[in-house]
């Protein structure tokens, strides 16, 4: 998944620090501004992958950030999934077996966000952690019904 943050870059004594406000403990640096530009993307992919990876929230970017004295604002646009920490992944048809479903299914199932993957190449990987979570989520018996409003 895309995802956008403002980070925050501050020269510090003979090397340039960047942090990211919205990712507590996001950060890296480098010997020159365009050294730490360029750690920049891999530093938040790395740091949303954890994230993703751990079931956690992802925090929403905000924007707006004003540049204190010394400090350079950039925004920095960035890929990450929980395979960006090499998190556990399977095939969409080992995925399929997993879950007792059909592989259209977990196309459906990645479609929707209700399972987390990737494409490498022409093969289609799923999250051994979202499908574990998919698992957990109690199933009820027969074909879900639409709710329809009285109102």
């Amino acid at each position: 998944m895309r995802y956008i943050y403002q980070v925050v870059i501050t020269k510090d004594e003979g090397s340039y620090s960047m942090e990211v406000p919205d990712l507590p403990g996001c950060f890296t640096w480098g010997a020159s501004l365009d050294a730490v530009i360029a750690k920049a993307p891999d530093a938040l992919e790395t740091h949303v992958g954890a994230l993703i990876s751990y079931g956690e929230d992802i925090p929403a970017a905000t924007f707006g950030h004003v540049a204190q004295d010394g400090e350079v604002v950039v925004v920095v646009s960035f890929d990450a999934t929980a395979a960006s920490v090499g998190a556990p992944h399977v095939t969409a048809a080992t995925a399929a077996e997993r879950l007792g479903v059909t592989p259209a299914r977990v196309s459906h199932l990645l479609r929707d966000g209700l399972l987390e993957g990737y494409r490498s190449g022409r093969e289609v990987m799923v999250s051994v952690a979202s499908i574990d979570a998919r698992l957990a989520i109690p199933r009820k018996a027969g074909r879900p019904r639409k709710e329809f409003s009285t109102a």
